[in-house]
C-alpha cells in the first residue's frame, strides 16, 4: 500500500505518459507493482468466492448470492469508471479504504463459517438416495426442487433401461 501510494503522488492527470519498457530499469518497479495489484486482486476474489461457497451447500442460494454479488462487482466497474474523472490519488486512496474497511467486516462472516452444512440444511444427499428409492420417493422439499428431483430421477431411469436418451 505505502508503495503504491508513493508510486502514485508522482503522477497527475496533466502528467504525460512516461515511455516505460519492462527490459529497463525504469519500468521493472511499476510492472511489479501491477502485478502485486493483480495478484492482491485475484486473492480477494478467490476469498469472496471461498466465503460464498462456504455458506450453503444448497445450489439455488449459491446461484442467487454469486449473482448478487456479481451485480455489486459490476456496479463498482460502473463507479470506478466514474472516478476515473477524478484525480489518481482519490481513485487509488478510494479503492483503499474501501479494501480496508472491507476486510474486517469479511472477518466477521469468516468466523461463522462451519466445516459443513449437511446437518443444518434440507438438501438432498446423494449417498441418501439408495436404488430403491430412485423416483425421489420419500424425498420432499414441498417446492419446485421436487420436480426437478422426479425429472432427474425418470431421466436415470430411462438411461439406465438403455431406452435412449431424454
Amino acid at each position: 500500500m505505502v508503495w503504491g501510494l508513493a508510486f502514485q503522488v508522482k503522477f497527475t492527470r496533466a502528467t504525460a505518459v512516461p515511455d516505460w519498457d519492462y527490459t529497463e530499469g525504469a519500468g521493472v518497479g511499476p510492472v511489479v507493482l501491477l502485478m502485486s495489484y493483480y495478484i492482491g486482486d485475484a486473492s480477494y476474489q478467490g476469498l469472496v468466492y471461498y466465503i460464498l461457497s462456504a455458506l450453503t451447500n444448497d445450489p439455488f442460494k449459491l446461484a442467487r448470492m454469486a449473482g448478487f454479488m456479481k451485480g455489486v462487482q459490476s456496479a463498482g466497474a460502473a463507479v470506478a469508471f466514474g472516478m476515473d474523472a477524478t484525480p489518481y490519488l482519490t481513485e487509488h486512496l478510494v479503492s483503499w479504504v474501501m479494501l480496508l474497511v472491507s476486510l474486517p467486516l469479511s472477518f466477521l462472516v469468516i468466523r461463522t463459517i462451519r466445516d459443513t452444512n449437511y446437518d443444518v440444511e434440507e438438501t438432498v444427499h446423494v449417498e441418501d438416495v439408495d436404488a430403491g428409492n430412485k423416483a425421489g420417493v420419500g424425498i420432499s422439499f414441498g417446492c419446485e426442487k421436487d420436480v426437478h428431483l422426479q425429472a432427474l430421477a425418470a431421466e436415470t431411469q430411462v438411461m439406465e433401461a438403455g431406452v435412449g436418451t431424454v
